[in-house]
């Protein structure tokens, strides 16, 4: 059953990841996004996550990159970003347990 989960949620995190669009993109400042690991603290997320998914999808790829490291991204966020792994789209670093997040899992 675990193992069910954890392929379920992998396969949600592909599909959420690094979504394209064929409308030119507008250049918008985003704010660093910042996450206490281990607290329950989302604001910083809340105010762009267009839902539950994609929140869930962010705590997941903190809490397991170990899951995510192994998942490539073909949405081509390696040539603009650096982008190694599907980790890169939502997490950016973790330093002194703080989490900065990667806009991209947004959509």
């Amino acid at each position: 059953m675990k193992k069910f989960f954890l392929l379920s949620f992998a396969a949600l995190l592909l599909a959420t990841g690094c979504s394209g669009s064929s409308e030119p993109e507008q250049l918008v400042s985003m704010p660093v996004l910042k996450y206490e690991v281990g607290s329950s603290d989302w604001t910083a997320l809340n105010a762009f996550s267009p839902g539950e998914n994609v929140l869930e999808a962010y705590q997941f790829a903190v809490d397991h990159p170990e899951v995510l490291d192994y998942m490539p991204c073909y949405c081509g966020c390696y040539e603009s970003d650096g982008h190694t792994s599907n980790t890169h789209c939502f997490v950016d670093k973790v330093e002194d347990n703080v989490a900065v997040l990667d806009n991209m899992g947004l959509g």
